[in-house]
């Protein structure tokens, strides 16, 4: 299972070299779904933590990073409704927070 990145792709490849690659998307919905039906794929913790269905795998290595990068016009920046939503989408990112990663586990959730 892979998705758009080769960084990804590669963590994947070392960590779980016997599970061959038989999907590549570069759509996180349809990740989630491959995922429930059994494939493995490096999902965005926004994503994949809303979702009951999946738990995180105990792996020796955390997967890779990701930068996320939000592009505005800078004629648009000093409109409110643009800041707004920017000021929303870095409060939903930092919530995310990878120090949180709890193999096996839900964050907010101690079983």
């Amino acid at each position: 299972m892979a998705n758009a990145s080769p960084t990804e792709s590669r963590w994947l490849a070392t960590h779980f070299a016997d599970v061959p690659i038989r999907l590549r998307a570069d759509r996180a919905a349809l990740l989630v779904e491959a995922v429930v039906a059994g494939h493995r794929a490096v999902l965005p913790c926004l994503v994949a933590d809303a979702d009951p269905r999946l738990v995180r795998l105990d792996t020796d290595e955390p997967p890779p990073s990701r930068e996320i990068w939000l592009l505005v016009h800078p004629e648009r920046r000093a409109d409110r409704a643009v800041s707004a939503v920017v000021a929303w989408i870095e409060a939903t990112i930092r919530t995310v927070g990878s120090p949180r990663v709890t193999p096996g586990r839900r964050p907010g959730n101690p079983a």
